[in-house]
């Protein structure tokens, strides 16, 4: 079943990490059984080097339909991709001076933030759902991270047409699933919630009587959102890189819990994070350290023509949203 064309966007984030980016993107097509007809992708990427920026326009030679955005401005350049022109001399205005605003913040865990998001930003989100320029009904956001591997078909329609079909969801996370019970960035196991079935292959469960992953709604690494759902709550926050971002949001979910105490998934996840890396200091991410797995090292397998071999991931069922697996290579295709 399918929707119109162009009614979701696939925005995903990257930073040095082409070789990763490539397995994203390939089996991302491999996997979403509708990706032409129903999404548009966005790559946000920021280098370090010059050797990481050749690479970055090397996959964009190689995936003409993907549209490669080189981070100037994070937030600026997330906002622009994701919110169409205002109409109207003061609905613009008033939607300038609130994205202003918002762009001033604090650490999520200082007491500025919590007060904001506690008194200010529950007002603000409900200012900007009503100056923004109304999307379609079916437009949606899905965000994707640069250490994504997808390893089960899907159809985003069903993902969008589920979601419409439940106005309590806040969104549809395709990192959970009745297999993921453990929790990697925790350590520990988590429980699983109580599941009732959404329709066939797709499962809904209350996220504010959740735990760990499943307590966690607003996140980056592979999540669709309804776009006017989820564009306010983005507007509305001040962040300068992805891990902020996906900080502020989920800071912020508690304004959600009566409107939208649901979260769709599917029974089993279609793709999980490989964290063998880490490119960013903002947070201590848990993450392997191999030094044959860095950012640098893959960059020069990467320019040897080496591509990670991502059918050797296909049907694999992970036990978490974040899982390191072994990576195999092979030859680049000519």
């Amino acid at each position: 079943m399918a929707i119109e064309a162009m009614n979701i966007k696939t925005i995903i984030f990257s930073k040095d990490r082409a070789m990763q980016l490539d397995a994203v993107l390939r089996s991302f097509f491999l996997h979403c059984q509708d990706a032409e007809e129903c999404t548009v992708i966005q790559v946000i990427y920021k280098v370090s080097n010059e050797l990481h920026a050749r690479q970055y326009n090397e996959l964009s030679r190689m995936f003409p339909q993907v549209h490669f955005v080189k981070q100037w401005n994070f937030r600026q350049d997330l906002i622009d991709g994701m919110v169409p022109d205002q109409q109207g001399w003061l609905k613009t205005f008033l939607y300038r001076m609130l994205l202003g605003i918002s762009s001033i913040g604090f650490s999520v865990s200082s007491r500025a933030d919590v007060f904001m998001r506690r008194y200010l930003d529950p007002l603000k989100i409900r200012i900007l759902k009503r100056l923004l320029v109304k999307n379609k009904l079916d437009d949606g956001i899905l965000f994707l991270v640069d250490d994504n591997i997808f390893v089960h078909n899907f159809f985003l329609a069903d993902m969008i047409n589920a979601l419409l079909k439940s106005p309590e969801a806040i969104g549809f996370s395709l990192r959970l699933g009745r297999n993921t019970q453990y929790c990697y960035t925790m350590r520990q196991e988590q429980l699983l919630p109580e599941f009732k079935l959404r329709s066939q292959k797709i499962i809904k469960y209350n996220w504010t009587m959740a735990e760990l992953d499943f307590a966690y709604p607003l996140e980056i690494s592979s999540s669709l959102y309804l776009t006017d759902v989820v564009a306010p709550i983005i507007i509305s926050a001040s962040f300068r890189n992805p891990n902020e971002l996906e900080g502020k949001m989920a800071a912020r979910s508690f304004i959600f819990q009566n409107q939208y105490p649901e979260l769709l998934c599917f029974d089993e996840s279609v793709t999980f994070c490989n964290p063998i890396n880490v490119v960013q200091s903002v947070y201590k991410n848990r993450a392997a350290e191999q030094v044959n797995l860095s950012a640098d090292h893959l960059a020069k397998l990467f320019a040897e023509d080496k591509r990670i071999n991502i059918y050797s991931f296909d049907g694999f069922t992970p036990n978490a949203c974040h899982q390191e697996v072994k990576l195999t290579f092979e030859d680049k295709l000519q």
